[in-house]
């Protein structure tokens, strides 16, 4: 399995918290915030590309998508933060080829009346990646593609 979830997580959360400290950003679907602005970033689909593979038992090339939710709670202006947040997800997001997909406002459950929620899809495509050394040891590099 091609797995960058990490990698992603790790960047939008970086990218984010340099610009809003206190924002919590989740790896996976939270019941309840305990913090705003929210942030949950989840791997919703990893689907192997068939036209490329060969005879050999690896998936070579995979179709990934992840779904980013935005959550605000201030009492004014809660809307304009949720697109600055989303702002920084896109710049996180283009430079790796992603794609963005629906970008939509959703109702926060539970608290629909006073959280602000901003849902936003990308996908991409990625291939197995390559054992690189460095200094730190060895990492597994990943490209991505345009679908």
């Amino acid at each position: 399995m091609i797995d960058i979830e990490n990698y992603v997580i790790t960047q939008l959360t970086n990218a984010i918290q340099a610009v809003y400290p206190t924002a919590e950003i989740y790896g996976d679907y939270i019941e309840e915030l305990a913090a705003f602005p929210a942030v949950t970033v989840n791997e919703i689909a990893s689907e192997t590309l068939r036209r490329m593979q060969d005879e050999e038992p690896v998936e070579h090339y995979a179709r990934v998508t992840y779904e980013v939710n935005i959550y605000c709670n201030d009492r004014i202006g809660k809307k304009e933060k949720a697109k600055a947040i989303l702002d920084i997800v896109d710049g996180v997001m283009f430079p790796m080829k992603f794609v963005k997909g629906p970008t939509r406002r959703l109702p926060a459950v539970d608290h629909s009346r006073t959280v602000y929620r901003l849902y936003a899809r990308y996908t991409v495509i990625v291939d197995e990646g390559t054992v690189e050394t460095t200094n730190d040891g060895e990492k597994i590099v990943y490209h991505t593609y345009r679908h």
